[in-house]
């Protein structure tokens, strides 16, 4: 008896606590379930409208093609025209929607001009222009049909490009190689090592060129020039660079000038190309590299004659 009225109190006190110890990790289970169901309906709420927004998606592209006038379009570019200064392409455009009466003109607008090509039908809905594109055009090239039926004149964007270049035979894909030492007190700058230049045609693919060259010019000046060669070694995975080695330039300037070493070459239509490698300025510290500037982009052009 004296037992219970000396521990009665503390053991009471312990199965309290073990019954609220019981309710707390029945409670915290239960809101541990009751969580991860919201957790999988919100993830599953997240799936519903994911395939809800992809399903919008699509109807809402299926709906613009729908009511799209042109169907399928195609540019080839077929050579250059060395008196006109363009590169000859031939468009072609299939409509939707055409009647016998159907006629439909080209706008090709190159670098904020724009030239009307009129397009020639087959009678099944397809039309065809031969257009010549301004080579040296340097800006964006953006290409619109309009097509005239019964009076009802309706026009559409076929696509465009950044910049004209992207249309040429040959474009520029990667450079490397250099450096530079200037001695300010004999006014001399030496050029660095293993000039390299890397080419692409218009699908991408590695490109041979003929006549490969690097060119120095102090303030628009040719001060000296070597020819360069392809690496071989690189042709094996499609890559066709051309390089000069064993090759270090003393250029003879001075503080104000501006130099530069450029990269030319000549496609199998005779047009040589001149790309922008490296821009230097002599300062008064040395020679700094500079940004390219805004025409460095696209290549110089020289014409066959």
């Amino acid at each position: 008896m004296t037992f219970w009225k000396k521990n009665g109190l503390q053991l009471l006190t312990l199965v309290l606590c073990a019954v609220l110890l019981g309710l707390n990790l029945s409670q915290r289970t239960a809101l541990s379930e009751v969580k991860s169901q919201l957790d999988n309906a919100k993830h599953q709420s997240g799936d519903l409208n994911n395939s809800m927004n992809r399903i919008s998606d699509r109807v809402a592209r299926e709906m613009a093609e729908s009511v799209r006038l042109v169907t399928a379009h195609d540019l080839q570019v077929t050579g250059v025209d060395s008196d006109s200064r363009s590169l000859l392409t031939w468009v072609s455009v299939t409509l939707r929607q055409w009647g016998t009466d159907t006629g439909a003109i080209l706008l090709v607008n190159a670098a904020g001009e724009t030239t009307e090509f009129p397009m020639t039908g087959r009678g099944d809905g397809a039309f065809t222009a031969d257009v010549s594109i301004p080579a040296e055009k340097n800006g964006d090239l953006t290409l619109s049909v309009l097509a005239d039926t019964d009076g009802t004149i309706t026009r559409e964007d076929l696509g465009s490009w950044s910049d004209v270049a992207m249309l040429l035979p040959l474009r520029a894909n990667g450079w490397g190689g250099g450096g530079d030492a200037y001695d300010g007190e004999k006014g001399l700058l030496t050029l660095g090592d293993g000039y390299n230049f890397n080419l692409q045609n218009r699908e991408g693919d590695g490109a041979e060129i003929q006549n490969p060259v690097f060119r120095v010019y102090v303030n628009g000046i040719l001060t000296a020039e070597q020819p360069a060669a392809l690496d071989r070694e690189l042709v094996q995975y499609g890559e066709y660079t051309y390089a000069v080695e064993d090759w270090q330039p003393v250029i003879s300037c001075k503080e104000g000038d501006e130099v530069l070493l450029a990269y030319a070459c000549t496609d199998e239509n005779g047009l040589t190309y001149e790309f922008t490698h490296t821009r230097w300025t002599i300062t008064e510290s040395g020679s700094e590299e500079t940004w390219q500037e805004d025409d460095d982009g696209y290549p110089r052009l020289t014409w066959p004659e």
